[in-house]
């Protein structure tokens, strides 16, 4: 008998999906370009260095497309949110960056909480899945972050698209 999972818009599944493909393979183009580090023995993704070496590219990027721009501005916006033990319970609590982090790098965060809380079942309950509307103000602006951070490093971007 098949497990019964609660009910979830078709478009925020489409888009989590998506967003997950991508993600992995952006991370595996990562590690195949040496933006790792040894943790203990595993292979630990670099984001904040790769996106202080692409930030110029990015930020290119981001000037030359109003579509990156307004994604940029409402996961800034509208950030993701992270899970923290509170006295034994789990809480929502907002992400702190520093003041002087440079945009590359609040984007490498979110998108890395976003995957966290899907991936590590932060989107269950109310706070979650069911509440549709932050799911797609969070995934559909992510996704175009993503293909941006992507398309800042021509290497990465063949190793996403298969071409290496």
């Amino acid at each position: 008998m098949a497990i019964r999972l609660p009910p979830i818009n078709e478009e925020s599944r489409r888009l989590a999906l998506e967003f997950f493909e991508l993600f992995a393979r952006a991370e595996y183009a990562l590690k195949e370009c040496g933006w790792l580090r040894n943790q203990n023995g595993a292979p630990t993704v670099e984001w904040w260095k790769y996106a202080e070496r692409t930030n110029e590219a990015f930020g290119k990027l981001v000037n030359e497309t109003p579509t990156l721009q307004n994604a940029l501005q409402q996961l800034k916006e509208n950030p993701p949110r992270v899970q923290r033990v509170v006295k034994s319970r789990l809480e929502w609590r907002s992400l702190n960056l520093a003041p002087d982090v440079s945009d590359t790098q609040k984007a490498t965060d979110y998108l890395q909480t976003m995957r966290n809380n899907l991936f590590h079942g932060g989107k269950l309950g109310t706070a979650g899945w069911r509440n549709q509307e932050r799911t797609l103000k969070l995934l559909a602006p992510a996704l175009v972050v993503l293909e941006n951070l992507i398309r800042a490093d021509q290497d990465i971007l063949a190793y996403v698209e298969g071409r290496r």
